[in-house]
């Protein structure tokens, strides 16, 4: 398995090392199935940002240009309730979750805020950039996109069950 990731940097990077970069998206909780070929692509898309306790990464009902990973730190997937309120559905500590899938899912408009809970780092893609790659490659694309249905599915059963839990 390390041998096989490894080729990346050659693919990546036509025999350049690019940086820890490809070795993190590699490791990646969201991308550890997806076939060396596209991981080269993704990271080449990739861009390091970092926020601080409080900052918030993406807001509920802005447009969504960017899809982001969690790389280090915590972050809390909130929605409002009323004008000024809040309320956190979720929070997010492993390395490699997806947020801000609505970059690349009409009607292109953030259904969540995510808000840091400490200094945390992410890689951002374009939305843009990413269904670039997707109209290039569609086998890519829609291997990307079964990846995302799955991970909402995830999100909305554990929504559920939380619910379900609180009202019972």
């Amino acid at each position: 398995m390390r041998k096989k990731r490894l080729r990346i940097f050659k693919i990546a990077t036509s025999g350049y090392l690019l940086s820890s970069l490809v070795l993190i998206v590699i490791g990646a909780l969201f991308f550890q199935d997806l076939k060396d070929e596209y991981l080269a692509k993704l990271v080449k898309i990739c861009h390091e940002e970092t926020y601080q306790a409080q900052d918030v990464i993406l807001r509920e009902g802005e447009e969504a240009k960017n899809l982001y990973i969690l790389m280090e730190g915590i972050i809390a997937i909130q929605i409002r309730l009323k004008k000024y309120q809040d309320i956190i559905i979720s929070t997010i500590e492993q390395k490699g979750e997806l947020v801000g899938w609505s970059a690349i899912v009409e009607p292109k408009c953030y259904s969540a805020t995510v808000k840091c809970l400490e200094t945390t780092k992410v890689f951002s893609i374009s939305g843009e950039d990413l269904e670039k790659l997707f109209k290039d490659d569609p086998v890519m694309g829609l291997t990307f996109m079964k990846k995302i249905a799955s991970l909402i599915d995830q999100r909305l059963f554990t929504i559920r069950k939380r619910l379900i839990n609180s009202i019972t």
